[in-house]
């Protein structure tokens, strides 16, 4: 019994840990995502793309797959760096934190000039594999 209270402690811990940081994360507006990059363009920003639209994006665009769930797309700033030190791309992992008050990215059609928005969240801070 002796050898197992610190075992219990321990895990107690890192749940009120955990706990905590979700609940901080949630007060200061962020959530946590994660899952494998499907698309180092998001599929919204490529099918404008294809209809001949043109978008301003200033950072980078991606669509990842979580595990069990529909893909979901995200919008990197400029400035935002990974924590890894490497390049988000196509078939690596993501794990990170994001607004969820969407970034607009305005697309011009080539031809027409309308214009369209692209709304999507935005990364706060991310690592991949």
């Amino acid at each position: 019994m002796r050898k197992l209270f610190p075992l219990f402690l321990m895990t107690i811990g890192v749940f009120l840990f955990a706990f905590h940081f979700n609940i901080a994360n949630a007060f200061l507006g962020r959530n946590s995502f994660g899952g494998k990059i499907t698309h180092s363009v998001s599929i919204e920003i490529q099918q404008k793309q294809k209809m001949g639209y043109v978008c301003a994006v200033n950072g980078k665009t991606i669509t990842i797959r979580p595990s069990g769930s529909y893909p979901s797309s995200y919008f990197i700033p400029i400035g935002i760096a990974n924590r890894t030190g490497k390049i988000a791309t196509a078939g690596k992992f993501i794990l990170g934190l994001y607004k969820p008050t969407p970034t607009a990215i305005t697309c011009t059609d080539s031809k027409s000039g309308a214009t369209e928005t692209v709304s999507l969240p935005t990364i706060s801070m991310y690592g991949t594999s």
